[in-house]
Formats: C-alpha cells, structure tokens, sequence
C-alpha cells in the first residue's frame, strides 16, 4: 500500500532540491502544485530537463525515477485488468492466482495459471483483457463479431477479417505513438527512461484495449461464391478458429440462442433475451461440450456444429422444464460459452429462468 504523505513528503524534498538549481525545475514544480500537470506530465517534464542539463547526466534522471516511482506504482494498479473472468473462466479462487515461490522470494502469478493462458494463447493468439501492456509481437488479435450466421466457416472468416483489421489500426497507433514520444525518447540517454516512455506503453484502438475484454466488431459478411472456392485446408483452419478460439465461441451466442428459442417456443415454452440470471435463481440448465485439439487437422469444416449444439441445448432444456416447470410467465434465456481450455472442453450453456 502506496503512503500518500511519504510520497508528498519525498517528492517536495526531491522538488526543493532542484529548484534552487535550475528555474524550469523550479517552473515544473509551481505547475504541479497550483494542478496544471499531474504527476506523470511533471515526472516526463523533469526528465526531459534533466536530460538537458550536461552538468547532471544520469545522476537527476535515476533520482527523479525513484521519487516519482509511486506515480507508477498507482498507475499500474488502476489500470490492472479485472481478473474476474480469470476468476470466472477457469472457477477459481481470488487466492489461486498468487504464488509464492519459498522464503524471502517475491509473489508471481501461479505457475498452473501461467499454463491455462498459455493454453488459451495457443488458441486465441491474445488476450487483452489479462495483459496491461501492448500486444506481443507475435500476437494476433483476438476480436469476437457481430453475426447471425451458421456457418462455422463463414464465422470463421469473419474472425479472421476483424483480426487482420484490429491488427492495422494497432499498427498505426503504434506509429502514431512513437512519433508522438519521439522528442521525449532522444532528449534521455537513460535506459530505464526510454523504456517507461515507449516500450512499457499499451497501445490500443477503441474496442480493443489492454485490460478489457475485446468488444464485438461489425465486419463484411463473406458470400457463399467465396467461401465455395476455398480449399478444404483454408476451411478446415476457419472452421478450427470458429470453434477452438474464445472469441469465435463467443461470436456464436447469439445465433445460438435465436436457434433455442426458437425450438423451445415448438415445446410451448415462450422466453426472452436475458443476461446472466443471478445465484439463487430458479432455473434449469443445459449445455453442449466438444474436445479441442492443438492442430484442427481432425475437424470437418462441413460439420454444423452451431445447430447440432444449439438444438442439442433445446432439447434437453425442454426436457429439464417439462419435467419440472418454473412458476412464472416472464421466462428468460441466458446463453455463455463455455472455455475450459485447459481441459480441451469447450462449447456453450444455455439456462431459462
């Protein structure tokens, strides 16, 4: 836990010291304490002046990191990603996440956890709303999209199109990014500045930020004429995507769920959209699973998996209602995808209520 009045009393010590030296010092600190610049514009400001003066090399530079050394500290912490899907993707535990390695070693996220987004890379190829930092370079984006359709492969290329689209803009506000830090980055020979000015930077477009889950993009729907032409290869590795990654299961819900109304409304049983129906909640339950492999070499791109699980779901939410019916007359309907990645298991829940 940060001690406001240690770091108030650090920096004031840090800040009298160096206006008595230098007057644009002594300007940035006036600018701090009437509001003008928060701590992270004066922090940038005084490193670029430290950088300025040859009398003072690194000696200012270093300083200046430790007394502002809280401004990161907080900055991190509120801009940490929200760990209840962590939480909520693999049921754990708050205490699950944390691990420490023995006596007088530093806490680090839990190995085993460490091997679930592992696992879950290996599909998605990123995972923003669990990073606060930019996007490995060898990542690939990871958007879900807006879609009715049925088709796993058409859904398939839709993923890929939005992918590829995010991809291009992230490159471009990295750009953008980089010639904006330009002058800050060459006024300071310091690694450690370089680093926290650039590197250490998220970049992010709207709808796709580090520590937030990825929002729906609208993409163009492919036409039949295109997907016919595909090789059974290049539609084996939509379908795979479709399917495998977290953001093409979560693509389908929808569709899904006009599909289990609708074969729910043939057994009399009438429902509405709903979200996540709350603990407690009378409600029956049904889901549809399938194992995931690591090549996609196995699957059919022909396979309807959508409807097959879709009806699936109906049929034994019929089932479950039937036998034991829900007293009320404003039924809802809750669709999740179901991401046990860890275990291979994947599919989608569907409850009423």
């Amino acid at each position: 836990m940060i001690d406001e009045n240690d770091f108030k009393n650090t920096l004031q010590a840090f800040s009298d010291q160096l206006e008595e030296e230098d007057p644009k010092m002594a300007d940035i600190f006036a600018r701090l304490r009437s509001g003008e610049l928060d701590e992270t514009a004066a922090m940038k400001l005084v490193l670029e002046a430290a950088s300025e003066n040859p009398t003072w090399g690194t000696d200012i530079e270093s300083r200046a990191l430790e007394a502002f050394q809280p401004v990161f500290q907080v900055d991190q912490i509120e801009h940490m990603p929200d760990r209840a899907d962590l939480l909520d993707r693999w049921g754990m535990e708050e205490e699950d996440l944390i691990y420490v390695p023995g006596k007088n070693r530093a806490p680090m996220l839990h190995p085993l956890v460490q091997g679930m987004i592992a696992e879950l890379l290996q599909f998605d190829g990123d995972v923003p709303e669990l990073r606060t930092g930019r996007m490995p370079e060898e990542g690939t984006p990871a958007v879900p999209v807006k879609t009715k359709a049925r088709n796993p492969v058409m859904i398939g290329a839709m993923l890929k199109t939005a992918s590829e689209e995010v991809h291009a803009e992230l490159k471009a506000a990295e750009r953008d990014q980089a010639a904006a830090l330009t002058e800050a980055v060459e006024n300071s020979n310091n690694l450690v500045v370089k680093e926290i000015l650039s590197g250490s930077m998220a970049v992010s477009v709207p709808g796709y930020e580090a520590g937030k889950a990825p929002a729906l993009r609208e993409v163009k729907v492919p036409e039949a004429q295109q997907l016919a032409k595909l090789s059974f290869k290049d539609k084996q590795e939509l379908f795979t995507k479709a399917l495998t990654s977290t953001q093409g299961r979560k693509s389908a819900v929808p569709v899904i769920a006009d599909i289990v109304m609708e074969n729910l409304r043939e057994s009399k049983i009438v429902t509405h959209w709903g979200g996540m129906p709350k603990s407690g909640r009378d409600q029956r339950t049904a889901q549809w699973t399938v194992e995931i492999y690591g090549t996609g070499g196995e699957m059919n791109p022909n396979f309807a998996y959508i409807d097959i699980a879709a009806r699936a779901i109906a049929r034994k939410l019929a089932s479950e209602y039937l036998e034991k019916p829900i007293l009320s007359n404003d039924l809802a309907l809750h669709v999740r995808p179901i991401n046990m990645v860890n275990e291979r298991l994947v599919g989608w829940e569907a409850a009423i209520y």
